[in-house]
């Protein structure tokens, strides 16, 4: 191996190399980062520019880019995730009977964030646990203008088997 260059002292994007060590067998520089966190790092490592951090700033970058809108897991995420699925994945059980017949999912709701504000604005907060989100118009897709917070009675009569039945 050729001599090392010194980089104690040297910043690399929120690291400072504090000392070199051989802990490992080879070369490597024990490093702080702002954060306080401490890596031991290669000097290629270092030079490539491949790490920046001790790891904090990737879970920062992570959490920031991941969280939009801090309502996973309520009812409204869960129910967002259900339609998409039947309306996009052929995979998906009830598909035939929503994406295999043509029922779409407006392409601007496959944002949460902005299907949330839609449902905030112009249907208003749940009125209670046993209504959920219906098609007014049941041969037409999940878009703007055709849904509405129904009872399960008023979902029933709004399905094609009772639209059949009635005209029978």
């Amino acid at each position: 191996m050729g001599v090392a260059i010194d980089l104690t002292g040297r910043r690399y994007g929120m690291l400072t190399v504090l000392r070199l060590t051989r802990r490992f067998g080879d070369r490597r520089w024990i490093c702080v980062c702002d954060c306080g966190g401490r890596s031991i790092l290669t000097a290629g490592s270092l030079n490539s520019g491949n790490t920046r951090s001790c790891g904090c700033r990737k879970y920062a970058v992570l959490g920031e880019s991941t969280t939009k809108h801090g309502l996973h897991g309520t009812q409204l995420y869960v129910v967002w995730k259900a339609i998409r699925q039947r309306c996009n994945n052929p995979r998906n059980k009830q598909y035939p009977d929503y994406g295999g017949r043509g029922i779409r999912f407006h392409p601007r709701w496959d944002d949460f964030a902005a299907f949330n504000a839609y449902i905030n604005r112009y249907l208003g907060p749940r009125p209670s646990s046993k209504h959920s989100i219906d098609r007014v118009n049941n041969n037409g897709g999940y878009v703007p203008g055709n849904l509405r917070w129904a009872t399960p009675t008023q979902q029933n009569n709004n399905s094609r088997h009772a639209k059949q039945i009635r005209i029978l």
